[in-house]
C-alpha cells in the first residue's frame, strides 16, 4: 500500500509543476493530458500523498526503534520547538 502513495508522490509533482516540468510540452500532446488546464489542483493528491507517507514513516519508526509516542514527542518538542 505504501509503494502506490509513493507513487503518487512522484506523479502529482511530476504533473503539479505545470509548465515548469523539463517533458511538459511534449506531454502537452498526449491524451487526457490538455485536460490538467490547471495542474496546481494536483497540488491536493500532493499533500494528501505526503501525509500519507509521514504516517507510515512514523508507525516504521514506532516498530523498529521500540520507542514510546511520548519519547518521540519530547524528542520532537527539543528539536524543533
Amino acid at each position: 500500500m505504501s509503494i502506490f502513495f509513493y507513487i503518487l508522490t512522484v506523479f502529482s509533482l511530476f504533473f503539479a509543476l505545470g509548465r515548469f516540468n523539463p517533458l511538459y510540452k511534449y506531454l502537452y500532446y498526449l491524451p487526457l493530458f490538455k485536460s490538467f488546464r490547471y495542474p496546481g489542483r494536483i497540488l491536493i493528491l500532493l499533500v494528501f500523498s505526503l501525509a500519507v507517507n509521514a504516517g507510515f514513516g512514523y508507525k516504521a519508526l514506532l516498530e523498529k526503534t521500540g520507542l514510546t509516542r511520548k519519547k518521540i514527542a519530547i524528542f520532537s518538542l527539543r528539536v524543533f520547538g
